[in-house]
């Protein structure tokens, strides 16, 4: 099924409580306190299933909220001011950028970056290769089935 959840400050998705979680903020990261000793059995998922316009529209607010870039930025200036964050140049970044960075929100910056740069391109890695089918991730939906298997849900 998953694998063992590691102890990364920016993992997602799938929490084990085993792991002492001390909180989980808005973005779905969540932090260990590793003094604490009480643990459960509880799992806890999240996720979101959202079309590609609520996520660069949900990107953008987030660059802005950090001061990136501004609302009133062209498509252009927007580029131009986070290519400087990884030092790219704005032309072909998808084929060009590493994307190397260390600073908040920093896989927000990549994905709006490769909106606005590859736009085609970047629409296919978000719904997959299936035709705008949105990714099954069958391992979550398998844990899911089980989790409410075991409950009295």
């Amino acid at each position: 099924m998953l694998g063992a959840v590691v102890d990364l400050y920016y993992f997602k998705s799938v929490f084990d409580s085993r792991q002492n979680i001390k909180t989980i903020n808005l973005g779905g990261h969540y932090f260990v306190d590793k003094e604490q000793a009480a643990t459960t059995r509880f799992h806890i998922v999240h996720y979101h299933a959202r079309c590609i316009e609520i996520e660069i529209e949900n990107t953008k607010r987030v660059l802005e909220r950090h001061d990136f870039i501004s609302p009133s930025d062209s498509d252009e200036e927007a580029k131009a001011k986070l290519a400087k964050m990884f030092r790219c140049s704005t032309e072909d970044m998808c084929n060009t950028c590493p994307f190397k960075g260390n600073f908040a929100s920093v896989h927000k910056v990549i994905i709006y970056l490769k909106y606005l740069d590859c736009e085609e391109q970047f629409e296919n890695e978000f719904y997959g290769q299936d035709g705008g089918e949105m990714f099954t991730n069958t391992a979550l939906n398998e844990l899911l089935v089980d989790s409410y298997g075991r409950s009295d849900v």
